[in-house]
């Protein structure tokens, strides 16, 4: 249950860096019994996330499902605010890790599959905690949104 808030929070609320530091520790219900994290996945994964204008919803996802620190590639759904898939956006991804002191953050774009679905190389999330992987769209509409990304 703690595992499944946290994550919503993060979709809902990217700008709460203090729920990040929620994720290592274990709660107990009354009785004691532990409500220990899941092992797996390492990495918080988010999907339908609303952009700024509210002009479309992304999801990412590891391209390889073992490659949870992004290092085989990503994969991104990208719709409209309507739910209809989004062909031919260009996207730009940077992702960085806000409490690294001095980190540079890693640039690429995508590269479109078809049926709304984009491919990202370039980009793995070599050190553990939290990432923001932020998408700016260029299309009919340009827009952008964030995913917050955690990395145990």
């Amino acid at each position: 249950m703690a595992y499944s808030l946290i994550t919503r929070l993060l979709q809902i609320s990217p700008a709460i860096p203090a729920v990040v530091f929620l994720a290592p520790f274990v709660t107990c219900d009354r009785d004691g019994v532990s409500d220990a994290l899941p092992a797996i996945p390492d990495v918080a994964l988010v999907t339908d996330i609303p952009s700024h204008e509210g002009r479309y919803q992304a999801s990412l996802a590891p391209a390889a499902e073992s490659a949870w620190d992004g290092s085989e590639g990503w994969r991104i759904s990208l719709r409209d605010a309507k739910g209809d898939v989004v062909e031919g956006a260009a996207l730009a991804i940077e992702a960085w890790q806000p409490d690294a002191m001095g980190g540079a953050p890693q640039i690429t774009a995508a590269r479109p599959l078809g049926t709304g679905e984009y491919r990202v190389d370039g980009i793995a999330l070599r050190a553990s905690g939290w990432w923001n992987v932020k998408l700016a769209i260029s299309g009919a509409a340009a827009d952008s949104l964030a995913f917050n990304v955690v990395l145990r």
